[in-house]
């Protein structure tokens, strides 16, 4: 009776972890100048059996208020949009939220997470755990018919909506790829099938 009980238990759990293969965090970060914790903005796309089911947007004031003329080319923040605004280290907490012990995706997804750590450290906040997933590397795995993988390239060849560079669109635009590339298919078959290997962070306490 209880080895029966035992199996059903753990059938239960094998169908939820199979459930929640398709569960993953899309974020995009934005930087103000070349120090990569200068974070000025976040994009974060919450993704649930496939589909968006949460997305969030914050401004960040860097620790540093300083901007870079060649960064506001790129996505068009400044010092007034972020100098009232909250500091990293206050916004953590709710960012944490998101993505501790999540499947993180990100497109280019070494600055992405470099730049979290670097902020992370700048502010002697605690590491989450999480794995992490590159599309770039998803999609030169499994998208063969374009000139090449940027993230606009890829959205204009999926006719995915994209303001690139607004952290939000960019996440938003990376949820949408990968739905794109898997299709019907779990996500972690997708990842086991194409022999992609998932990076970690892991959970570290603030020095």
């Amino acid at each position: 009776m209880l080895w029966s009980w035992f199996k059903q238990v753990l059938a239960r759990e094998k169908e939820e972890t199979y459930n929640n293969k398709y569960d993953f965090v899309a974020i995009d970060f934005e930087t103000a100048n070349n120090d990569k914790s200068s974070i000025c903005s976040c994009g974060i796309v919450v993704v649930k059996d496939g589909e968006i089911q949460q997305k969030k947007h914050f401004l960040i004031r860097p620790k540093v208020l300083k901007f870079n003329k060649r960064n506001t080319e790129i996505h068009g923040l400044s010092i007034k949009d972020v100098e009232d605004k909250p500091t990293f280290d206050k916004l953590w907490p709710e960012i944490k939220e998101f993505i501790d012990q999540e499947l993180v995706v990100a497109h280019n997804a070494s600055f992405d997470l470099t730049a979290l750590k670097a902020v992370l450290d700048s502010y002697h906040l605690d590491y989450p755990n999480i794995d992490y997933l590159c599309t770039v590397h998803l999609a030169k795995k499994t998208v063969k018919e374009v000139p090449n993988h940027k993230l606009n390239t890829l959205a204009k060849h999926f006719d995915i909506p994209l303001n690139h560079h607004d952290a939000l669109s960019d996440a938003a635009a990376c949820a949408h790829l990968v739905n794109k590339i898997c299709g019907e298919s779990n996500l972690r078959e997708v990842i086991s099938q194409n022999d992609i290997k998932l990076r970690k962070i892991s959970a570290k306490l603030a020095q």
